[in-house]
């Protein structure tokens, strides 16, 4: 399935995290991969070498993912990952690496994986299902297709693109989806009627394009007789108001066309694409948090 989850940008807060030293600790104590929490900042080691790696801090209350955008939480040791952030209702929750990987956070404070989903379209959202093996579902509106290690669902909603989650009888769970939604023929697919173009669901019958005419008021220009002493005719500029029609094709909404709630997708699927819907990040990396970003993803490795 086309992973729509939102361009990253993680999220090792820089600014915040103390200085990075090796894993050794001064009690001579040593700080593992898997971490822990000092209060809202989950700090760990990117490798099982505490000599050769290095100590990251997530500062999970306050977490920058780009210059436009802080997201606010707080950590929790999951299992499967260690020392985390978690985040509640409405906050995104997946992040694209910038090659092809992704990062998922926990939701729910303190994280739920029963009553939380973490949607690429609405962020943390409830829905209710412990997920294990991934297998798709439709969890209310929400379309699983994916588990986190700490058994939390990672869905897609269907609702956030005019469409319904359904068992299809031929091809299983899939998102059905109205005019402007998205569309893959994987596990988005288009309502009846509708046509799936360069990754949108289209209505052939109202493809949103409308002609309209208008009037408009313009100065123009013009030659004018005038009087002056003595004989003869003169002539002079002088400015006059006219009207006219024309005609031009523009973009407007049809009915019951409309405007995409997501980037159009004409890539393979399995891409992580920049969403801009709601409960997903959009914008550059920054590329302070990028090094510790991918540290945080070897550290399991």
């Amino acid at each position: 399935m086309s992973r729509l989850a939102l361009v990253l940008v993680v999220l090792v807060a820089g600014a915040a995290a103390r200085a990075q030293t090796n894993c050794q600790e001064p009690d001579g104590g040593v700080l593992t991969v898997d971490g822990r929490c000092e209060g809202d900042n989950a700090v760990y080691c990117s490798s099982s070498d505490p000599v050769a790696g290095t100590r990251n801090t997530l500062a999970c209350a306050d977490l920058e993912i780009n210059a436009s955008l802080t997201i606010h939480g707080s950590c929790e040791v999951l299992s499967g990952i260690g020392a985390w952030c978690t985040f509640p209702q409405g906050t995104p929750c997946a992040f694209g690496d910038g090659s092809g990987g992704e990062v998922i956070f926990g939701c729910g404070e303190p994280n739920d994986p029963f009553g939380y989903v973490c949607d690429y379209r609405t962020g943390c959202s409830p829905a209710s299902g412990f997920c294990i093996l991934g297998l798709p579902a439709c969890l209310g509106q929400h379309l699983r297709f994916n588990c986190t290690a700490w058994n939390q669902a990672v869905t897609y909603s269907c609702a956030s693109q005019n469409g319904s989650c359904v068992d299809d009888p031929e091809i299983g769970p899939i998102c059905e989806n109205g005019v402007g939604g998205e569309c893959d023929n994987i596990y988005l697919f288009c309502a009846a009627g509708l046509q799936c173009i360069a990754g949108l669901c289209v209505d052939p019958n109202n493809p949103g394009e409308g002609e309209g005419e208008g009037e408009g008021e313009g100065e123009g220009e013009g030659e004018g007789e005038g009087e002056g002493e003595g004989e003869g005719e003169g002539e002079g500029e002088g400015e006059g108001e006219g009207e006219g029609e024309g005609e031009g094709e523009g973009e407007g909404e049809g009915d019951p066309g409309g405007v995409p709630l997501g980037p159009g997708r004409e890539d393979p699927p399995d891409t992580i694409l920049d969403p801009t819907g709601c409960g997903c990040s959009s914008g550059g990396v920054s590329a302070g948090l990028l090094i510790a970003l991918l540290a945080a993803l070897r550290r399991r490795s």
